[in-house]
């Protein structure tokens, strides 16, 4: 991953946020973890690029490819509509696991999962789908993240 398309200010706006809105992430599975980080980044690098006039290559890794204006313009709106919806419910979300993993652990990592496949994968109406039919669709869908984020956080110095 190049380094010139990671802003530096969104990380540590992104990490900054993760303390205080969900604390210390390092008690969830490191892929969940990895998924948020990369969400609040979203947020603050998408910021970062308006400022830029939409020039900076922040938001390379969540943007698809395409040359055609509707299709970005349509990916664009897809991608606020989901940042701002997993920003909103990330708090809520979070405890529910912490609390899951200690009233029914059995039931956690199913949980994770289906976390997983809703914010990370994108897989519509994932809760009223079987595991089987989750794990066939995170197969054939493309995944808009920056890869270990969280580990480059962590490696900066900053506490997530």
């Amino acid at each position: 991953m190049n380094d010139d398309i990671i802003s530096q200010h969104a990380l540590r706006n992104a990490a900054e946020a993760i303390r205080m809105n969900l604390g210390d992430l390092s008690d969830l599975p490191l892929e969940l973890a990895n998924t948020y980080a990369n969400i609040y980044y979203r947020a603050f690098a998408y910021e970062e690029h308006m400022r830029c006039g939409g020039r900076s290559r922040f938001l390379e890794p969540y943007i698809s490819e395409s040359n055609n204006i509707f299709n970005v313009h349509t990916d664009n709106v897809k991608f606020q509509a989901e940042t701002v919806a997993a920003l909103e419910h990330a708090k809520a979300v979070v405890q529910s696991l912490r609390q899951l993993r200690i009233d029914e652990p059995e039931l956690f990592s199913h949980a994770v999962t289906t976390v997983l496949d809703v914010i990370k994968f994108n897989i519509e109406n994932a809760e009223s789908k079987t595991p089987i039919r989750r794990s066939l669709e995170r197969k054939f869908k493309k995944v808009y993240e920056v890869p270990q984020l969280i580990d480059m956080m962590r490696k900066n110095g900053l506490r997530v």
